[in-house]
């Protein structure tokens, strides 16, 4: 779905898809997310703790933030091919004013 999220009365400048990416543990949030108008993808981890590399991050991912090594799941917006732009808010984003301009930066007239 494209426009304001949750039906809202406004119509936007740019025309967008909200995507939550989320773990296999998250469910409870997830109709409230499609609700809201996202398209909700459940990813695995992109790559197992046990794959990276010795030191410093492999050591604390798992203490790491709100969510340990599900802080990884974010990596996956990488792969949204689909989509022309990309924007990756993390839930501890603080947005203060629109961001509309950044999908028409840098765009063919």
């Amino acid at each position: 779905s494209s426009g304001a999220p949750g039906g809202a009365a406004s119509q936007p400048a740019v025309d967008y898809e909200l995507v939550a990416i989320v773990a296999r543990n998250v469910t409870a949030s997830r109709p409230v997310l499609r609700f809201l108008g996202y398209r909700v993808l459940q990813r695995p981890l992109p790559v197992a703790v046990a794959d990276i590399a010795p030191g410093f991050l492999r050591d604390r991912i798992a203490a790491r933030g709100c969510c340990g090594a599900d802080e990884l799941l974010k990596l996956w917006a990488y792969s949204l091919a689909e989509y022309s732009r990309v924007l990756l808010l993390d839930m501890d984003s603080l947005v203060l004013r629109n961001l509309d301009e950044l999908f028409f930066a840098n765009r063919p007239a």
